[in-house]
């Protein structure tokens, strides 16, 4: 069965030394934020998702994955949004990004590398690689 895949919706940038080199340590921030987060998760919160900030929208065998929650939502729920939101959100307020969804995978998934790729279907049937 052949599955459609969401366009990318990122254009091809070209950059300069310079500005590869500050992407790369933008981008190791950004690890290095998350990991902070996954181990506070694991060793802080025991691996309990926070079902005010996130939303499960699928559960398959041992995984289940959440979205984060808007802005907005968050802010009616009484949740401060410039503590609760991720470092991405944080840092990309104010532009379209903001808008993309971050998402949380929790679970055991039992296999080889390959399977580590998630693919969420949307309820028209298309599928999106994550």
């Amino acid at each position: 069965m052949k599955h459609q895949f969401a366009e990318n919706p990122f254009p091809d940038v070209h950059v300069s030394e310079v500005e590869r080199l500050e992407l790369i340590q933008l981008v190791d921030g950004y690890v290095d934020d998350y990991v902070k987060k996954y181990e506070e998760f694991v060793n802080v919160e025991k691996r309990k998702v926070d079902k005010r900030r996130w939303d499960r929208i699928k559960s398959k065998d041992n995984i289940n994955v959440y979205t984060e929650r808007t802005r907005k939502e968050l802010k009616r729920m009484g949740i401060e949004p410039e503590n609760s939101l991720s470092a991405t959100q944080r840092l990309q307020a104010g532009t379209a990004a903001k808008d993309l969804p971050v998402m949380l995978s929790v679970g055991t998934l039992v296999g080889e590398m390959d399977d580590l790729i998630v693919r969420l279907e949307k309820d028209d049937g298309e599928y999106f690689a994550v």
